[in-house]
């Protein structure tokens, strides 16, 4: 029934070794075949590896001609998403970084490499992408976030730090509630990225004492509720 399974979804050797990070079986079946070949499920050998976090592996594939824009079948994304989402900080360092295709949105989720990216704390990789020209106000399908709001709402300082340098919207409104990035820092109870936010929202050199003290104020409050 095993071997059944694996020749009916059409998984090879080479998917096996990049998926459990075996480098020197992974560079011998490279001397003797594609790096692209598919699943069943449209995955390469590049995905596994990435989806995986081996890294050593991903560069080996790159280095034999990895087709870095191929897309699975189930969310249609590219193995930049899956990189995205791993840990590889080193990722950045990788060859053919610079040529990745910046933008294609995934089909479940329809969010883009600096998305994942902003969303799950790996600086490095959002670094890598808005250099590259990656779009800071592309939406979400599902709730219409930005990089900024998803890095702000899962309190990444840092990042929210890089977008706001880099010309994100900080007063931009989601479709889905109508908030702008500091409402979800500060619903979210992170204090250091609505201080950030609010030396971006709040020019104090121009605005009232009352302006700024309305918006501590209201982050106070939020923080005595969640103690309650």
């Amino acid at each position: 029934m095993g071997r059944m399974s694996f020749e009916a979804s059409r998984v090879t050797g080479l998917h096996l070794t990049a998926f459990f990070g075996l480098q020197y079986l992974t560079s011998q079946l490279l001397s003797k075949y594609e790096p692209d070949v598919l699943t069943r499920f449209m995955e390469t050998p590049l995905m596994l590896a990435a989806k995986s976090g081996h890294e050593a592996i991903v560069k080996m594939l790159l280095e034999n001609g990895a087709h870095v824009e191929a897309k699975d079948a189930e969310y249609r994304s590219t193995p930049i998403y899956w990189e995205a989402l791993s840990k590889l900080e080193g990722f950045a360092e990788l060859p053919l970084a610079t040529r990745l295709r910046l933008e294609p949105n995934d089909k479940k989720y329809g969010q883009t490499p600096l998305m994942w990216a902003a969303r799950n704390g790996h600086e490095a990789i959002v670094k890598l992408l808005i250099q590259n020209g990656s779009n800071l106000e592309f939406k979400d399908d599902g709730y219409g976030w930005t990089p900024l709001i998803w890095a702000a709402r899962n309190g990444h300082e840092a990042i929210v730090k890089l977008l706001l340098e880099s010309g994100a919207d900080f007063q931009f409104k989601d479709s889905g509630s109508g908030k702008k990035p500091l409402k979800h820092a500060m619903e979210n109870g992170h204090e250091a990225v609505v201080n950030l936010l609010l030396q971006n929202t709040v020019d104090l050199n121009r605005a009232t004492k009352k302006s700024y003290k309305a918006h501590t104020k209201l982050f106070a409050k939020i923080k005595r509720l969640e103690k309650n």
